[in-house]
């Protein structure tokens, strides 16, 4: 996560005392009282880490260090996968001597080395700068930075750092050279060269007011971007994106594309790129409630166009906007993991919780929301960190208050704890947390990444000497590796009937797959298992659904290891001829719905988009059923006619305006 903070802090952060003795070189250690140094410089504060993986079980870390409070430098340190630091025991100072330097980030180069950035803020000017470090500790690029932007126009705060995938980096930033608030970027190649206009490309139109902006890249060294974006009334801002290739070309019209202009505010967007070429889009939802959001998601194709409902698909209701922080990473499968804080049970509450969802590729819930985390009284952490673990899960990280702070104590004591969110939506530790770090006094302003092997590396300020914040560090990995890597999962309509093959690697301990069924991607049923093969290399399987509904049917595995733990697949969609069509109408409507057509002796029942049953209807002998829908809140629901003789189902989706 991208952390700003003002260059005042600078100043109001002064410590001074004794200066106890420095650790040595070392390797992990995971005792939460002890754990890794990474810098133990004497008189000397270490501020807001930020950390890449290495590629080779290690990780770059960068921070902010000041001695007097009023300067600051740069220094960076390169962690192995053994936890030893690799250079100098101080760090390598990247920038120039003293300044007022801060804002750190860093993203790898795709070559075994990494690039830094930050921000200089002496002057009247905020400037960023980016110099590139390889594995032995090298500065790559010029010795004082490369500047990023020529333009002498005050740059706002916020930023962000992204790796182009070609060794290079895009960095975005918004500034008001042209009156009101616009995003630019900056693409520096592999070589240090400046890729596109010396003063920034617009990425998005000029606007008065915004909430946030976000982007990804993508495989051909261009980015994605979602801002929200004001629509001219006081509560109303809408979401858009835009996609610029590697050339610094808008590739989505000249203003982007609006994918939410639902009414009320939408705010506070995320955005992650997800298996493929797509992708997701989040943000808190105020078209029903002004007080309790809900989080509404969209999945964007590479060409632009909207793949979930129109508008966004709802993902979770009724969370207290003041307290919820949305956050999302990208699954194995090609949908997303998602986590929120939350406090609204019930009202007021001295409880918080941390919440988490899966969405496949199709915006499709796999299960229900699962609480991952509860804090209670003071424990409540302001903020977290979210990472894919490369296994379809995310690990979380937080610092919270300790209940051990003396009275009177200049610091407040905070320790570091962490969650493993498995795939299945499991959680591997306690809902309280695995303790990280509970070293005497602070631990704050953690940051954690995870590596694509399962290994996440957390770092964060401390200052258990009692007098100077230090850098520290610590591991957390996956469970044993899951018995079944997923290769392919697809279905075909068969006359009337439907055939699913899947293909796995490398199966250990598998029991075996059960199939699972829906009529509207949300409620699944079992219908078949299929014991595994657990052989070396790939594996191929078949299993015939002779029972299929009319329409669309939907398909997802749920793999079973022989200690019972499971992982789900991503989920398929396959749609069979229709038959004795059940006409619907209107459609969108607001009052009334009417259906027609073979639908004597049915139990018709009205879904909404949670899977939540709102209404049951028995038909009779008529052909044609009334369905009142006027106190429905709009969006889209289902309707599903189950015939009480052949018990076939048919499902129906309407929208409720």
């Amino acid at each position: 996560m991208n952390k700003c903070y003002n260059h005042i802090l600078l100043a109001s952060i002064i410590l001074s005392s004794l200066i106890p003795g420095k650790h040595a070189l070392g390797q992990w250690n995971t005792n939460p009282a002890v754990n890794t140094p990474v810098c133990t410089t004497p008189v000397s504060n270490q501020y807001f880490p930020q950390l890449v993986p290495d590629d080779v079980g290690g990780a770059y870390i960068v921070w902010m260090e000041t001695t007097d409070g009023n300067s600051s430098q740069v220094y960076a340190q390169h962690l192995s996968a053994q936890g030893n630091r690799l250079w100098a025991v101080a760090g390598i100072p990247i920038t120039p001597g003293p300044g007022l330097y801060s804002q750190q980030q860093i993203v790898t180069d795709n070559n075994g080395g990494a690039i830094i950035s930050w921000i200089d803020v002496a002057g009247a000017t905020i400037k960023h700068y980016v110099q590139k470090i390889a594995a032995n500790g090298q500065l790559q690029w010029n010795t004082n930075g490369l500047a990023v932007c020529a333009a002498e126009k005050t740059q706002l705060f916020f930023y962000q750092l992204l790796a182009d995938g070609r060794g290079g980096v895009i960095l975005i930033w918004d500034d008001q050279r042209n009156g009101p608030n616009e995003v630019f970027a900056q693409r520096i190649g592999s070589d240090g060269t400046q890729r596109w206009p010396a003063e920034g490309l617009a990425c998005t139109p000029p606007f008065a007011n915004y909430s946030s902006y976000e982007a990804v890249t993508d495989s051909t060294g261009g980015m994605t971007i979602c801002w929200t974006q004001n629509a001219g009334l006081a509560t109303r801002n809408d979401i858009f994106v835009q996609h610029i290739n590697g050339q610094g070309m808008a590739q989505w019209g000249a203003q982007g594309i609006n994918i939410c202009s639902a009414v009320k505010d939408q705010l506070y967007c995320k955005i992650v790129r997800d298996a493929g070429a797509s992708v997701v889009v989040i943000w808190q939802d105020f078209r029903f409630d002004p007080v309790r959001s809900q989080l509404y998601g969209q999945r964007v194709a590479p060409d632009g166009n909207p793949l979930w409902e129109p508008g966004g698909v709802l993902l979770a209701d009724s969370v207290v906007a003041a307290s919820t922080i949305a956050k999302i990473v990208t699954d194995t499968l090609g949908g997303v993991q998602l986590a929120w804080l939350d406090n609204f049970l019930p009202l007021p509450s001295d409880t918080a919780h941390l919440f988490g969802l899966h969405v496949d590729s199709m915006g499709v819930k796999v299960g229900s929301k699962k609480e991952i985390a509860v804090w209670h009284d003071l424990q409540m952490p302001v903020d977290f960190e979210f990472v894919p673990d490369f296994k379809g899960g995310a690990f979380i990280s937080w610092t919270q208050p300790s209940l051990l702070n003396p009275v009177g104590n200049v610091y407040e004591i905070y320790d570091i704890y962490a969650q493993h969110l498995l795939a299945d939506g499991s959680t591997e530790f306690p809902l309280s947390g695995q303790v990280v770090s509970s070293a005497p006094m602070t631990q704050y302003y953690q940051q954690m990444v995870c590596d694509s092997n399962g290994v996440a590396i957390l770092a964060w300020s401390d200052i258990r000497n009692g007098a100077d914040f230090d850098l520290y560090a610590s591991t957390l990995s996956v469970q044993a590796a899951l018995p079944v890597t997923w290769l392919s999962f697809s279905g075909l309509a068969v006359q009337s009937a439907v055939l699913l093959k899947w293909e796995t690697a490398d199966e250990i301990n598998n029991k075996g797959f059960i199939i699972q069924h829906s009529a509207n991607g949300v409620s699944f049923d079992s219908i078949g298992f299929k014991p595994a093969s657990n052989t070396p290399g790939q594996s191929s399987y078949a299993f015939t659904d002779i029972h299929p509904l009319q329409g669309s049917n939907f398909y997802r595995l749920n793999q079973v290891d022989m200690d019972g733990k499971t992982e789900y697949s991503r989920t398929i969609r396959v749609n069979i001829r229709q038959e004795n069509i059940v006409g619907l109408f209107p459609n969108p409507a607001s009052g009334k719905l009417f259906l027609q057509g073979n639908v004597a002796n049915s139990i018709i029942c009205v879904y909404g988009q949670d899977g939540r049953r709102i209404k049951e209807i028995r038909s009779g002998s008529s052909q044609v059923v009334t369905i009142d829908i006027s106190g429905l809140m709009a969006g889209t629901y289902y309707v599903t006619i189950t015939n009480a003789d052949d018990k076939k189902v048919r499902t129906v989706k309407f929208i409720k305006q």
